[in-house]
């Protein structure tokens, strides 16, 4: 007889038995299909593994099964730690009942390295029977993409914070979000946090001209951008600089301004330098506009670049009318090719080229001369100056010179008759004197007279004959500055007269003749030189 109650124990146990073959596959199909790597430990040795943890590793099952997970990786970890202690450590705290969640770096069964999480838990398989359970996920890519972005980032913040230019966020309302070091720097502040700190509206603390905040943010609404927008703004010490801006306008989904950003360079060293041109440049314009000559220069194709006022004035023109246009297109063709040819000469030659113009009954003389315009160019510069009153006064001139030639050419016709007539009125005196004077003389001294008289008579002849000595006339009219005296005394000594005989003839003492002997020298210019006084007279006849 069957016993009822065994029976459906049995069939009870079968029942159990196939639940508990299905729940195993289903457990082996989900722990060898994970797509993370599984592994059983039990008294810190592998006692089992999926498939996922054999191909993450490079390994068989032979090969990983009775290992401590230790042996697949390097001695230390990346923090420093010994693997082995920081194993056990960990799997002791998981043992506890206290999950386990980490980093961990492994090496696969050849020993390449890969960064890994691992999750440890306790597992009871039954009663008697407790076990580690660890899944351990393959974060390399997820690792190398990390380390990508951190050096991208690293990369950008380089080069955010060391860019020449400033570099900024800044709100609607004017607060700063965002800047690098140098914009901070510009500003005067030590760092981008002090600028963040301090500042609160930038169009009023900032900007020199609150005006031009408004202008900036109402270009970037209406365009969404702004290129090169100057600005003058104040320093942390108030002193002042200009600035270029290159900024956009960053919008949210519903188009409302959240923000803009953008570069901002420092141009106070090129405004500098502009204003100084622009100073240098009216200082120019001044000089050539208040000279009163006509100023020009041309280009290489012989167009003009600068024109001062008077050659505003020479062409009838505005400036504007003569910048960029050649001589063809501002005068008749016979002058154009006129002035082109004596610029080309000019080119030709590298020396100043004077040529002429007459414009309206007034006459001009140009100057050109070859300027160096860059590194292979040359142009033409020159001065145009009226010459009118110049030109009439060297007509004048010449008149007047050839007037002077013909009066000059007729004193010298009546000079020449007037000393013609003065040699015939000499030569009547000198025959008068020599045929009605001296024959008396010779007569008087031939009769009885006393010693006195004889020598009285000696003076009068020797006077007469000095008269019309050339010698005395010569000495007369070439050295006005003697006295009579001395040419009597001089003429005595040229005749060998002696010191004594000059005194009692001229009836002057002899110390007297000594002076006017000294004297006479002096006045010719003997008192240096060692020259005989009689000698040098006889010369002069």
């Amino acid at each position: 007889m069957v016993d009822h109650k065994n029976m459906d124990d049995i069939v009870e146990l079968k029942l159990a038995l196939t639940m508990l073959r299905e729940r195993e596959l289903r457990y082996r199909a989900l722990f060898d299909n994970a797509n993370d790597a599984i592994f059983l430990m039990e008294k810190g040795v592998i006692i089992d593994c999926n498939h996922k943890f054999l191909t993450m590793f490079g390994c068989s099952r032979r090969q990983i099964i009775g290992q401590t997970i230790y042996r697949f990786s390097p001695q230390f970890q990346p923090d420093g730690r010994d693997s082995k202690e920081k194993a056990i450590a960990k799997g002791k705290a998981a043992l506890s009942g206290k999950p386990q969640f980490f980093a961990w770096k492994h090496c696969q069964y050849d020993g390449t390295p890969f960064d890994a999480e691992v999750s440890l838990n306790r597992i009871e398989l039954n009663r008697d029977k407790i076990v580690l359970q660890a899944m351990i996920r393959d974060v390399s890519e997820q690792k190398e993409a990390e380390n990508r972005l951190r050096l991208s980032e690293e990369k950008y913040r380089s080069i955010f914070e060391n860019a020449i230019g400033g570099i900024f966020q800044t709100t609607p309302e004017g607060k700063v979000i965002t800047a690098n070091t140098t914009f901070a720097s510009m500003y005067g502040y030590d760092s981008p946090q002090e600028m963040i700190n301090s500042v609160t509206d930038i169009g009023k603390e900032i900007y020199v001209n609150p005006k031009d905040r408004e202008r900036f943010k109402a270009i970037c609404e209406e365009q969404g951008f702004v290129e090169g927008f100057e600005e003058e703004v104040y320093r942390k010490d108030r002193k002042k600089a200009w600035v270029s801006i290159n900024a956009r306008a960053v919008r949210d989904v519903n188009g409302k301004t959240l923000y803009y950003e953008g570069t901002i360079e420092d141009i106070s060293l090129r405004k500098e330098i502009e204003d100084a041109l622009r100073t240098s440049e009216e200082r120019y314009r001044i000089f050539i506009d208040s000279t009163s000559d006509g100023v020009f220069l041309k280009d290489e194709q012989l167009r003009y670049t600068i024109v001062n006022k008077q050659l505003r004035t020479f062409f009838k023109k505005d400036e504007g009318e003569i910048i960029g246009k050649t001589d063809f297109d501002l005068r008749s063709k016979k002058d154009a090719e006129k002035a082109h040819q004596a610029d080309k000469k000019s080119l030709r030659a590298s020396s100043i080229v004077i040529t002429e113009d007459t414009v309206n009954d007034r006459v001009y003389e140009i100057r050109r001369f070859a300027v160096k315009l860059g590194k292979n160019n040359m142009g033409i510069g020159g001065f145009v100056r009226d010459v009118t009153k110049r030109k009439r006064a060297e007509e004048d001139l010449k008149t007047k010179t050839l007037n002077l030639e013909e009066v000059n050419a007729a004193l010298k016709v009546l000079l020449r008759q007037r000393d013609k007539d003065k040699s015939e009125m000499e030569d009547k005196i000198l025959n008068n004197v020599k045929k009605l004077v001296l024959p008396y003389i010779e007569r008087l001294k031939g009769k009885q007279v006393d010693e006195e008289t004889k020598v009285y008579l000696g003076v009068i002849e020797t006077n007469l004959q000095n008269i019309l000595s050339p010698f005395v006339q010569k000495l007369s009219s070439r050295y006005s500055q003697f006295t009579p005296t001395e040419i009597r005394v001089a003429n005595l000594i040229r005749e060998g007269k002696t010191i004594k005989e000059i005194a009692v003839i001229s009836g002057i003492s002899e110390n007297a003749v000594n002076h006017h002997r000294q004297s006479i020298r002096n006045k010719l210019g003997l008192n240096r030189q060692k020259i005989n006084l009689r000698t040098h007279l006889m010369s002069l006849s």
